[in-house]
């Protein structure tokens, strides 16, 4: 019994320790399943890190690529923007090459056009000298005195050489007339010269000259010595009406007129100027009357844009000489122009006519300076008492209407602003040098 006990002991110790050793093997199989899935799990693991590494490697290079194409077309907008830029700025050039070849040429066709303009109103020029001096010498030979061509007549008759002689000036005529005894000349030392002995000098006289000779010669003779002067030198035409207010001569005296009492209050500046001038007998202009009736201002606007149309599109189309030949008429219209102003602001004491008056007459002498070509260069010739007239305007007003003026704004600017801006230009021309009288006048 003790022996079976023993056996059966033996018998549960082998198979418990069979048990542990079975055990033991389970628990080594199951760690060595666990260890496998853990490689197996750290493999996958290491896969997918790889994978995601070569995937974010792939996605990097594909960015990288886009980045590259981005920067390349970016790149080549950028060239194709500079070279449109560069065709832009290259056909501008040739445009403005274009454009100063353009004015190049038109202002050599300007310059020619000038110059053949000017070469024209000097063949006109010459033209009418030689008729005027022409006419001038027929003059003088139908002046001469019948002793004189009878003297001559006789010489040629005897086959006498004739004498030539240089012509002598007019002081020299006075100094020779002078020392003359009775003997030599009947009307004795220090007389009147004849037409005889001044004409002569008449196709070289200046106009300051022609002022000396007349004062040398008695009325009848200086008047008929004016009569041909004239016909050689236009400008002088003034004298023929002048002569006599500084010549000893009697001068018949003008026809007075009923004289038109000034407004003592107001008109301080009418004391140099007879109100009854020459320009009454201008015909009237029935609206200006009517508008003068009701005590309305008068606006003289139409008479400047008048004046612009007659000096810059009525005679544009004309060439130089053309522009010669009406420079007479337009010169007329131009001072019909200036006597109506004048005229109707000396009847009309309102201060708005005689704002429009300065401001319109200085339109019209501006145009006339600022005027190109040889119709203007002609009239003004004519037109050397406009500056006169504009004076006198200013000593049609009062002396509140002058305080007005020197605050009145015109086109942008004081009036005085606008007054010495005409005087400026008329110094430029050496012309209308009174105007500066109406700055004088404005700034006392």
């Amino acid at each position: 019994m003790h022996a079976s006990q023993a056996s059966q002991t033996s018998i549960y110790a082998a198979q418990y320790s069979q048990q542990v050793h079975q055990a033991q093997q389970a628990q080594q199989a199951h760690q060595a399943h666990q260890a496998h899935q853990a490689q197996q799990a750290q493999q996958a693991q290491q896969v997918q890190q790889a994978q995601q590494a070569q995937q974010a490697q792939q996605a990097q290079y594909v960015q990288q690529l886009r980045q590259a194409h981005h920067a390349q077309q970016v790149h080549q907008a950028q060239q194709a923007q500079q070279q449109a830029q560069q065709a832009q700025q290259a056909q501008q050039q040739a445009q403005q090459a274009q454009q100063v070849r353009q004015a190049q040429q038109a202002q050599q066709a300007q310059q020619v056009q000038q110059a053949q303009q000017a070469q024209q109103v000097q063949q006109a020029q010459q033209a009418q000298q030689a008729q005027r001096a022409q006419q001038a010498q027929q003059a003088q030979q139908a002046s001469q005195s019948p002793h004189t061509s009878q003297a001559a007549h006789n010489s040629r008759a005897s086959g006498a050489p004739t004498e030539s002689r240089t012509p002598l000036t007019l002081q020299a005529l006075l100094q020779e007339r002078a020392s003359r005894t009775p003997q030599e000349d009947s009307r004795g030392p220090g007389s009147h010269l004849t037409l005889d002995d001044v004409s002569p000098m008449l196709p070289r006289s200046t106009e300051a000259e022609l002022s000396k000779i007349i004062t040398s010669l008695d009325l009848v003779a200086a008047q008929k010595f004016l009569a041909v002067a004239a016909q050689m030198h236009p400008d002088i035409g003034y004298m023929i009406a002048e002569y006599g207010k500084t010549s000893d001569q009697p001068v018949p005296p003008a026809p007075t007129k009923e004289p038109v009492k000034p407004s003592v209050e107001t008109v301080v500046y009418e004391q140099d100027y007879d109100v009854n001038d020459e320009y009454d007998d201008e015909p009237d202009d029935e609206d200006d009357n009517q508008r003068n009736a009701q005590g309305t201002s008068l606006n003289f606007d139409h008479l400047a844009e008048e004046a612009h149309y007659i000096l810059n599109v009525k005679y544009d189309r004309l060439n130089a000489r053309q522009q010669y030949d009406q420079s007479g008429d337009a010169a007329e219209s131009l001072e019909r122009c200036v006597v109506k102003i004048l005229k109707q602001v000396k009847k009309n004491p309102d201060y708005g006519t005689k704002l429009s008056g300065v401001t319109n007459l200085w339109k019209i002498i501006w145009y006339l300076l600022t005027s190109p070509g040889a119709l203007a260069h002609e009239i003004k010739k004519d037109s050397q008492d406009w500056d006169q007239q504009f004076v006198k305007l200013h000593k049609f007003m009062s002396k509140d209407d002058i305080e007005r003026l020197k605050v009145q704004d015109v086109d942008g600017k004081r009036w005085p602003e606008k007054a010495k801006e005409l005087a400026d230009e008329a110094d430029a021309y050496g012309l209308f040098e009174e105007i500066r009288e109406v700055l004088d006048l404005l700034q006392k």
